[in-house]
Order: C-alpha cells, then sequence, then structure tokens
C-alpha cells in the first residue's frame, strides 16, 4: 500500500544503511499526517549463507504489513534484489525529513501509474471488427518512443490479413508514400489540424468483395 513508509535505523533509531539496521520504523498516513504505527526489531546476520539471508528479509517482509515502499541510505547486493523482486520500491536518501514522504508515494504513484499506460497501450493494430483493424501511431510513441512507425505497422501489413486499416498519426509515414506499398494498397488521409487519420485498404480484399 502507499500509505506506509519503512525506515532502516540503528540502535538509536537514526537512519542507517540496511547492513547497520536494527530497528525498521514504520509509518503510516492517517488523517493526512505521517504517524510512526511500530518499531520493529531486527537482526541481520550478512555473513551467513545467502539462504538464511533470503529467509531473514523474507521474515522482515512479513512483518511490515502491505507496506511496499522502504526509505534507507543503502541497500544493495542480495537484499536489494529480494525486496525488489517482493515489489517493493526502493528509495536510497542520504537524510530525509517526513515531508519529503508525500512526494515519495507521489513519486511511486507516477511510476505505476505510467507503467499501467504503457502496459495497456497497443503495440501494434488491434482488431475492431472482423478485418477492420485501428492503432493511434501518436499514442504508441508517446509510451513507447523507441518503436517507429515501421516497427509498429510493416509485420502487420506483411503478415495479417485485413480489409481496413484505420490508424492516426501525425504525417503519412514516408515508407508508405512509395510505389511499392501503393501497388499493394489502396490508401487516404483526413488531415485535422496536428493529426491524420490514415486509411488503408488491402486492395485484393477489395477485388474480391466485388466480385
Amino acid at each position: 500500500m502507499l500509505d506506509k513508509i519503512a525506515i532502516t535505523t540503528n540502535t538509536t533509531k537514526d537512519f542507517a544503511a540496511l547492513s547497520e539496521t536494527t530497528i525498521i520504523l514504520l509509518y503510516q498516513k492517517q488523517d493526512d499526517t505521517w504517524q510512526l504505527r511500530k518499531e520493529i526489531p531486527v537482526q541481520f546476520n550478512f555473513k551467513s549463507n545467502l539462504e538464511d539471508l533470503r529467509n531473514q528479509i523474507r521474515n522482515l517482509i512479513t512483518k511490515l504489513e502491505d507496506c511496499k515502499i522502504i526509505l534507507s541510505p543503502s541497500i544493495n547486493g542480495l537484499p536489494f534484489h529480494i525486496f525488489d523482486r517482493m515489489g517493493f520500491h526502493i528509495f536510497e536518501m542520504t537524510n530525509f525529513t517526513p515531508q519529503d514522504f508525500d512526494e515519495i508515494v507521489a513519486d511511486v504513484y507516477r511510476s505505476e501509474h505510467e507503467n499501467s499506460e504503457q502496459s495497456d497501450t497497443a503495440l501494434g493494430p488491434v482488431k475492431t471488427v472482423d478485418g477492420i483493424y485501428f492503432l493511434d501511431l501518436i499514442q504508441l510513441q508517446t509510451t513507447h518512443p523507441d518503436i517507429s512507425s515501421k516497427r509498429a505497422l510493416q509485420p502487420f501489413l506483411k503478415n495479417t490479413p485485413f480489409i481496413k486499416l484505420d490508424f492516426i498519426c501525425s504525417h503519412l509515414p514516408p515508407w508508405l508514400d512509395t510505389k511499392e506499398f501503393k501497388s499493394q494498397y489502396d490508401i487516404t488521409t483526413k488531415k485535422n489540424r496536428d493529426t491524420c487519420l490514415v486509411t488503408v485498404s488491402h486492395k485484393i480484399c477489395l477485388q474480391k468483395n466485388k466480385v
């Protein structure tokens, strides 16, 4: 949950690296205020074998309730990977104030929201009804700047039987406006301010429909 943050501290409850930690302070936001929920004594043996250390950290995680944010000056090596694989958001800072907690939570929210948007964005044309496909190329390239129009569209054009493809872009991709593709497809464009709706119809499909 995003309303709890775990802080690594030493015996005097000073902010300390995980390797020096003996007490975990678990804070929770209640009524717009971050309050100390509980103190969790811990005793890590970093000289133990990997399996024992893994069990020590997993035992701590069970005591953190539904907290998924941990703040420390330093978490590295195996502990970092265990927390990461258990879905924790790990923040490393040299010092902090309770006012930083809200910004940490905001960072986590933004990260999760961006990841959700990226996972929800289709990486290629999506079928709307039989034979009809659609792609918002502008949105795709906003969330995935590394994906070119060729990468998004050419595999579809070469491998997918379709009647019509509509896609939104800022301009007609130059590679599509060539003799190679014009000989295979009927391509029309409708400009609307900063966007362009491109419709691609497979000529073979159209010929079959006319028979």
